[in-house]
């Protein structure tokens, strides 16, 4: 049984890869890489993409193997296997632009095509993307969602029943010298009064709470006396 673990646990640290020379690490492809963002879409037709990058590959391809054995190593080591990628799509899948006009086929396929040559031919490597890809360009119109409705009703009401107090504030109010105390609290005109009073204009509010400081004082003392006997 002792001779199992041992062979189990030799087994485990064998496909684990601390530390590669400067010639093996090279022959694997970069975790981070970002083209040029404001170059790439102030080009006609430019269009910048996020990816996220899964390498995959046959069974026996030994890159593959070394890549996952190095980046086993999780306290030192990236992940190797998936990649952080910022790419100029219309610069790096130039030969790609036309088959995907012509076959109207979905902008993520057409990448993943265009990685997956680009990774083979230098790697021989093949990829597999996120489908959280974003891809933005310079005329890029973005779609209405329905949270941005509900925040734009929002500032509608609010903005309504700032006027709407306001209004009654001056209009009503001032000829009646009485009105809603809800309408009311949306008055800029009141709401600006109470945000520039001074001290003094507060003074009455004040002298009603006056009675909170004998309440803290017996507390104190109580305090003081439990602390002394």
């Amino acid at each position: 049984m002792k001779i199992v673990i041992l062979f189990l646990t030799f087994c485990r640290v064998s496909a684990v890869i601390n530390q590669l020379n400067d010639a093996e690490y090279a022959t694997m492809p970069p975790v981070f890489h970002l083209d040029r963002y404001k170059l790439c879409v102030d080009q006609t037709g430019g269009i910048y993409c996020m990816v996220e990058i899964h390498l995959v590959g046959d069974s026996d391809n030994d890159l593959l193997r070394m890549i996952h054995e190095y980046s086993e190593r999780k306290e030192t080591h990236f992940n190797h296997s998936r990649l952080h990628y910022g790419i100029c799509f219309t610069k790096m899948c130039k030969d790609y632009i036309k088959t995907e006009e012509a076959d109207s086929k979905d902008l993520l396929l057409v990448i993943e095509q265009c990685l997956n040559a680009s990774f083979w031919d230098q790697y021989k490597l093949k990829t597999k993307i996120d489908e959280d890809t974003i891809c933005h360009s310079k005329d890029q119109s973005y779609s209405t969602e329905p949270i941005d409705v509900v925040v734009a009703v929002l500032c509608l009401c609010i903005l309504l029943l700032n006027a709407a107090g306001s209004i009654y504030d001056t209009i009503i109010v001032k000829r009646n010298h009485s009105g809603n105390k809800w309408l009311l609290c949306f008055s800029i005109k009141r709401n600006w009064s109470k945000l520039i009073e001074t001290q003094e204009d507060r003074q009455n509010g004040i002298e009603r709470l006056k009675g909170l400081n004998g309440m803290k004082y017996v507390q104190s003392q109580s305090s003081f006396r439990s602390i002394l006997f």
